[in-house]
């Protein structure tokens, strides 16, 4: 392979001294790493305002494309809340793009195509250097925000409830204000997840928190029929793919789109080009945030072509690895790639 198409691609630096030895503990990753991402990309596809399935459909293609581009070694692409909350502001302010569900999901596959796109054209123009200017307390002021605009979106259905109409504040004082139409059920089930969420974090950290409390919710559901006590569930999930037609996407609707992709690069970018850079300098490695663009670039196309949900973001694997596999694998980088 030509050394300019090689620096490119990553993969065939690494793969092919990759130590089989480390191939169980990889495999117990990947597992970790699946049982982690059914049950939120099922989540942020409710964020994302489209039905459950979607959310799946965005995973296998970004973590295949993240696997070939991308640079870092201890993460993969998944779910992201605050993208999954952009993506869905931005496909409603476009109004004349998604007028029926069908049109939601295409504008938002159309919306990852967008930010795939405009990734790639940042990393071949190595343009990974605008990392530095990004203004931490700006970035984690916009982040905290958002998490409250996000939490305050699902207080509703943390108590059984129809989301009322409105901003987020009066989202919030009107789902307060209607206390007498909650469903108690649904509320005791919501406070005991958050509750065992914390809990575990704090004091047993090791433990993978949301599979048990996930784990522990389904059990409760069978055994105590809180659906029939009013608690909704997911319910089935339509199986293999049931993809949207692509018509009624112009160039009009493209344009409406521009400024929620632009607003996913930065924010996802930003997160998670942070993260990687720290477990790089961790494991004794530099990352180019230049190749993790290409990367990111790859995953948003590829969630995108299946018509995900949402645009992925880089995440923290669901274990630390350990000395021996970071030191193996941090003699594989290639001498090309440099850091930011």
């Amino acid at each position: 392979m030509p050394a300019g198409l090689r620096r490119y691609l990553p993969i065939f630096e690494w793969l092919p001294r990759y130590d089989r030895g480390l191939l169980a503990r990889d495999a117990v990753a990947g597992l970790s790493v699946w049982a982690l991402v059914v049950p939120s990309s099922i989540a942020y596809a409710a964020i994302a305002g489209v039905p459950a399935q979607y959310g799946l459909y965005a995973v296998p293609l970004a973590l295949i494309g993240y696997l070939v581009f991308g640079g870092c070694r201890q993460l993969f692409v998944g779910p992201a809340a605050t993208v999954a909350s952009i993506s869905a502001v931005a496909v409603a302010s476009a109004t004349t793009t998604a007028t029926t569900p069908s049109q939601v999901v295409a504008s938002t596959a159309v919306l990852s195509l967008m930010v795939g796109a405009i990734y790639l054209l940042l990393g071949v123009a190595r343009m990974g250097f605008l990392a530095r200017f990004f203004a931490k307390p700006v970035l984690d002021g916009f982040i905290a925000g958002l998490g409250l605009y996000i939490a305050i979106g699902q207080l509703p259905k943390l108590v059984g409830i129809e989301k009322p109409s409105g901003d987020t504040v009066a989202i919030a004082v009107r789902t307060l204000g209607d206390i007498g139409n909650w469903q108690w059920w649904t509320v005791a089930v919501g406070v005991l997840s958050l509750a065992g969420l914390f809990a575990l974090a704090r004091f047993v950290p090791k433990v993978p928190a949301v599979l048990v409390v996930v784990a522990l919710a389904i059990a409760a559901v069978h055994a105590l029929d809180l659906e029939g006590k009013g608690v909704a569930v997911v319910g089935t999930i339509p199986t293999g793919f049931d993809f949207v037609p692509w018509s009624g996407i112009g160039w009009h609707q493209l344009l409406e789109l521009l400024p929620g992709a632009f607003a996913i690069v930065i924010v996802g970018f930003a997160q998670s080009v942070a993260i990687a850079k720290a477990y790089g300098a961790k494991a004794g490695y530099r990352v180019d945030a230049s190749q993790e663009m290409l990367g990111y670039g790859a995953a948003n196309l590829g969630a995108g072509v299946l018509q995900g949900s949402r645009s992925p973001a880089a995440s923290e694997s669901p274990r630390r690895p350990r000395r021996r596999a970071a030191s193996h694998r941090s003699s594989l980088r290639s001498p090309r790639s440099r850091s930011c």
